[in-house]
């Protein structure tokens, strides 16, 4: 093959193979002992002796990369990331093509990797959730609203799966930590949010007794306290918030065939609630002033 020619540029030849190359440090390394500031072979050459060297002395290669990274750790660091930048493209194509011809042997690698570094991780990942607790709250609930439902099946699979284990862990959870968890679920059900979900859960299982269709959350009952804007439904009277100050009306009774879900519940005063009772819609508009009627 003919070398290329270059006839602006001064030429030299190459001392291991029988090239005549441009003396530049496109074809040629730069070594500040030599006269010309460039190397004897040209980069070709040099890159195949060392692949020669590599493939017989692989250990012994290894083992002085390893120790030239630990002694250059900050000028490493700086070369890798200069390099990465220049080579963007390139590295993205590589690394694809590297893990889809060895995904198998990656996953094995990182597994074993993770079971003999598993208190590290623990620990960073305790540190850089405690550091970017904001960021990773944000992170999680995007990734749950772009992947509910593929996370509510794998959940509900999870569950299927492990309800016996789950159960004993919980059961040894509680049993380990049985009075920290009374003392925190004794200050929760006194704070607003605990109150409602106390309601929600004390409702839900009413109406599993009764056999009564659908279910409402601790936050679809919030919302429709906050929609109401903190006033009973029927009265309009302001309500506060202890434990007591309202009560959480299903406008159909579930004795009447009345759903649990959201949609057939409203924030009351108990005077209203305990008016009502079992009442219908209709029936209970019979004992209210005219210019509440009109709310239902």
């Amino acid at each position: 093959m003919d070398s290329p020619q270059h006839s602006e540029s001064p030429h030299k030849p190459c001392k291991t193979c029988p090239r005549i190359l441009p003396a530049t440090t496109m074809y040629f390394h730069r070594d500040k002992y030599s006269k010309d500031g460039l190397c004897s072979s040209c980069k070709e050459c040099k890159k195949a002796a060392r692949r020669t060297y590599y493939a017989q002395n692989t250990e012994k290669a290894k083992a002085y990369s390893k120790q030239y990274v630990a002694d250059n750790r900050e000028h490493t660091a700086q070369y890798q990331k200069h390099y990465a930048e220049q080579h963007q493209a390139e590295l993205t194509r590589y690394k694809k093509a590297y893990y889809a011809e060895h995904q198998e042997e990656n996953k094995a690698r990182s597994r074993q990797w993770y079971v003999e570094h598993k208190q590290y991780v623990s620990h960073y990942g305790k540190q850089y959730r405690r550091e970017n607790r904001e960021k990773k709250r944000e992170q999680n609930r995007k990734y749950r609203q772009e992947h509910l439902e593929e996370k509510r099946e794998r959940d509900r699979k999870y569950k299927e799966d492990h309800q016996t284990e789950r159960i004993l862990q919980s059961r040894q959870y509680y049993a380990e930590h049985r009075e920290e968890r009374l003392s925190y679920t004794k200050q929760y059900y006194q704070t607003e949010r605990g109150i409602i979900a106390k309601r929600a859960g004390a409702h839900n299982r009413r109406a599993r007794k009764k056999k009564a269709p659908g279910s409402h959350t601790t936050e679809q009952l919030y919302q429709q306290h906050k929609k109401q804007e903190g006033k009973c439904f029927y009265c309009q009277k302001e309500l506060l918030h202890a434990r007591n100050s309202w009560h959480a009306d299903h406008v159909i009774p579930l004795s009447k065939g009345g759903s649990n879900d959201i949609s057939n519940i409203v924030i009351s005063c108990p005077t209203c609630n305990r008016k009502k009772h079992d009442k219908l819609p209709n029936e209970w508009a019979n004992q209210l002033p005219t210019h509440l009627t009109e709310r239902l």
